[in-house]
């Protein structure tokens, strides 16, 4: 399979959030079933970018899910493209719908001006700051490294006019004093810990000892009764490149969270505390046996 600019821009991507990447992701499918006559070697192939964006995207259990999903309708629509793109649009726009709950579900968050720090690119969170910016003070943010995404953030909330701190990782220990919120998303999100970006637990240990309250935003399709997966080891060229005799490098991207040191959790769901989180677990478990009859909503 020959990948396109496109393609390899989205399955190389690891600077964006799982949200942002889902959505590039659906819009770039949508985009080629618009095109008239779409082979059918072509419609195999999208099937197998969709596979791919999962496979290089593991950890991120929204894209996951969510390639999984878009195979099934190719699978089952692909010879209709019209159909197909009658779906695919349904599914874009149950997502956006998800993310307007959460913004709403975040409002009283927001009842009065407040500084956050935040940490990585999270798209949810992103979205977040983008609403309520004019409640918010400040913006503080570290870089986020191996990939220093937090360089995007940073220049996303600037550009949206909010005033940004931005500063070397571990300054923002010293820094999240002068915040309101510590405000981070997930990629995954089960019963007693989740998963996000390689830090985040010490940020939120800090937080936890200085006062400062700690969000985590996320949609619910990232809510699982059980971990699965595994850590991804990432090249070790992003730390530090050529070869060091004696040093072994060790890269990675993601950890698992234990739940208890996040004050508040909102998802389309609700708000809710890490000890009732079980409950939204058991209502997404409960509306995944549902999943198909709500994307695929048009007939044969």
């Amino acid at each position: 399979m020959k990948l396109c600019r496109e393609e390899s821009k989205i399955l190389n991507d690891n600077l964006s959030g799982s949200s942002e990447i889902l959505e590039i992701s659906i819009r770039y499918i949508l985009s080629r079933l618009v095109r008239k006559n779409l082979s059918q070697t072509e419609i195999v192939n999208l099937r197998l970018f969709t596979r791919r964006v999962a496979e290089q995207h593991r950890p991120m259990k929204a894209v996951v899910n969510g390639m999984k999903e878009i195979e099934r309708m190719l699978n089952r629509y692909g010879a209709d493209s019209f159909l197909m793109v009658q779906n695919l649009s349904h599914y874009l726009d149950t997502h956006l719908e998800v993310e307007t709950k959460i913004l709403n579900n975040c409002e009283r968050l927001f009842r009065k001006k407040v500084s956050v720090a935040v940490y990585s690119n999270s798209g949810m969170v992103k979205k977040v700051l983008s609403r309520f910016r004019s409640r918010i003070k400040a913006v503080y943010i570290s870089e986020s490294r191996p990939v220093c995404e937090g360089k995007i953030m940073a220049e996303f909330l600037s550009q949206i006019g909010l005033q940004v701190h931005f500063m070397v990782d571990m300054l923002l220990f010293e820094k999240i004093v002068d915040a309101d919120y510590l405000i981070l998303g997930a990629d995954s999100v089960w019963e007693n810990s989740f998963l996000n970006k390689i830090g985040s637990r010490a940020l939120l240990e800090n937080a936890g000892a200085h006062g400062i309250k700690r969000i985590v935003v996320f949609e619910s399709t990232k809510l699982s009764q059980r971990i699965s997966g595994h850590l991804q080891i990432q090249p070790p060229d992003e730390v530090w490149s050529g070869r060091h005799r004696g040093i072994s490098i060790i890269n990675r991207y993601f950890e698992i969270i234990p739940n208890s040191v996040v004050d508040t959790f909102v998802s389309d769901l609700g708000i809710s505390a890490s000890k009732t989180l079980h409950r939204w677990i058991k209502k997404a478990a409960e509306k995944a046996a549902f999943s198909s009859a709500e994307y695929f909503p048009f007939p044969d």
